[in-house]
């Protein structure tokens, strides 16, 4: 395995890793997927980590038995991890200065759309949510902008069925996010390319 593939995947899950903390800093949204964790955990004994952990595990059941992915379980490693980094940058979430919470908004969706175009790229393991985004970018043959919108879509619709109204700064991310995946693409294949 090359060295720059893996210092641009641990790269790339850092950076949105770091999107997530400060999209969550705000107190005023979060994306999609941890939203639906967020919800759970107040319905239950569980921690949004747990969640989001659990959340990963149904969705790579899903690869398993939809797209007949057999080491689909394998793409919670990547989520270990992913879940690892956040931790440690949420530590230092404290110490960020007080902005207007669209600036953390907007820069975190930034983060986390070139994370995910950095990490995924590089050919090694993604996390179940993020596989699930790449599959159905392959099996339906679009965008990995349009995929992202499609999986995202996953958990709106189940909070939507428990009668949760997610608050506009998650709408906010959830449009962001595919946006810059698709404003940056081509920059990030040229960066990475050539690295």
């Amino acid at each position: 395995m090359n060295l720059k593939k893996v210092l641009n995947y641990i790269f790339g899950i850092s950076l949105l890793s770091m999107g997530v903390i400060l999209i969550t800093h705000t107190n005023k949204g979060a994306s999609p997927w941890d939203l639906l964790s967020l919800f759970l955990s107040k319905k239950t004994n569980l921690k949004i980590g747990t969640w989001s952990f659990l959340n990963q595990a149904i969705v790579a059941l899903l690869l398993q038995f939809l797209f007949k992915q057999n080491k689909a379980f394998l793409a919670l490693i990547p989520a270990i991890l992913q879940g690892l980094i956040m931790n440690f940058f949420q530590s230092f979430s404290y110490y960020l200065p007080n902005l207007n919470y669209f600036i953390y908004l907007t820069l975190g969706s930034l983060m986390i759309a070139i994370g995910f175009l950095l990490y995924t790229s590089q050919g090694i393991l993604a996390n179940a949510i993020d596989q699930f985004t790449l599959t159905m970018k392959d099996t339906l043959s679009i965008k990995d902008s349009t995929s992202k919108l499609i999986t995202d879509f996953i958990p709106l619709s189940i909070l939507f069925l428990f009668g949760q109204r997610p608050h506009i700064s998650t709408m906010y991310v959830y449009l962001m996010v595919p946006l810059f995946i698709n404003l940056t693409q081509i920059s990030i294949n040229k960066v990475t390319n050539y690295l």
